[in-house]
């Protein structure tokens, strides 16, 4: 089985002064979800290792300074696997937005694919052990699964949306989906958030 990985980069300060961002901090919370067990909140920081679970019905915006900013959505759980020069982050399940600038070592993987991230916007969902949906709407991903990679462009606000799944044993598909699970307001929310880092 492969995983979908979208990559991008961190931070919020690095306490050993080498510049490298090794946290994300919470912008907001809608409703309930937790960190590494505990209640999460604004301004919490989430760094290598924890695990965020957003419950249903509510969403968690976080920032990765002056790097990214991500928007998980209800019924989701994303595990921080490193922060720092290289910043990948696994989705077993449920959904992330993402808005991100040019970094080279950035990605997030789900049980189905591994996506590469080169500054851009998109949208991820977990659809259990096999399955994943990824839609593109600004910039330019890469998508590996189990049958090979593949790159996916697009112009600004035009989203090219893939579903990852299994074709035949062993074979992953790559297949043209629909726009679902997000909107442009909800992307242009996390861009003035990523914008008002600089």
């Amino acid at each position: 089985m492969a995983s979908l990985a979208l990559l991008f980069a961190a931070g919020c300060g690095s306490p050993d002064g080498s510049g490298n961002e090794t946290e994300m901090v919470v912008v907001s919370v809608t409703g309930t979800g937790s960190k590494s067990g505990e209640p999460v909140k604004p301004g919490d920081a989430i760094g290598r290792g924890e695990t965020l679970i957003v419950d249903e019905g509510s969403v968690v915006v976080a920032r990765l300074a002056g790097q990214a900013a991500i928007q998980v959505k209800a019924s989701s759980k994303l595990v921080f696997e490193e922060l720092g020069d290289t910043f990948h982050l696994q989705l077993d399940y449920g959904s992330v937005l993402t808005a991100s600038r040019p970094v080279p070592r950035f990605k997030i993987s789900t049980p189905a694919a591994v996506v590469g991230v080169r500054g851009t916007t998109f949208y991820t969902e977990a659809r259990g052990l096999d399955q994943s949906y990824v839609c593109l709407c600004d910039g330019e991903i890469l998508i590996e699964t189990q049958s090979g990679t593949e790159t996916l462009q697009t112009p600004v606000l035009r989203h090219r949306a893939v579903t990852a799944a299994p074709a035949k044993e062993g074979e992953y598909k790559l297949t043209p989906a629909k726009f679902i699970g997000h909107t442009n307001v909800e992307i242009s929310a996390l861009q003035k958030i990523l914008d008002a880092q600089r």
